[in-house]
């Protein structure tokens, strides 16, 4: 195996979605998110191209590892105070239609993510993955 890391582009976002997608379909937080096995690997995929999308990759800061050319891993950094931008209309759209009936799951998630986050600006790594495959 030979990888590499290299910032994300906009090509890379249907990718990280992927990635995520496999990277997190047993975990915990995301099994109680969408506690529905048979959607999950859809929402997860879904919301988190949506993450990379239009919160991540704009900003800069979201990095993916390659393994032979092929994404493997993402890393979606947000970096201090970030204003939101018109990006946040189109990501609250997609989220939004990605969860579906699990939106109300998602934000008792974000919420005490928010409460136990520090009020210093900070870079904050919202989500780290390697596809289970790698």
């Amino acid at each position: 195996m030979t990888f590499a890391l290299r910032p994300a582009d906009d090509r890379d976002a249907a990718l990280i979605g992927e990635v995520f997608a496999h990277a997190f379909a047993a975990d915990p937080v995301a099994s109680w998110i969408t506690p529905d096995s048979s959607r999950r690997e859809r929402v997860l995929r879904r919301l988190n191209t949506s993450i990379a999308r239009y919160e991540g990759i704009p900003r800069g800061s979201t990095w993916v590892a390659e393994d032979a050319g092929r994404v493997v891993g993402a890393a979606i950094w947000q970096p201090p105070r970030h204003p939101l931008s018109w990006r946040s209309i189109p990501f609250a759209l997609t989220a939004g239609a990605a969860l579906g009936r699990d939106i109300p799951r998602m934000t008792r998630v974000g919420n005490a993510v928010a409460l136990a986050r520090p009020g210093e600006p900070h870079w904050y790594l919202q989500l780290l993955g390697v596809d289970p495959a790698a």
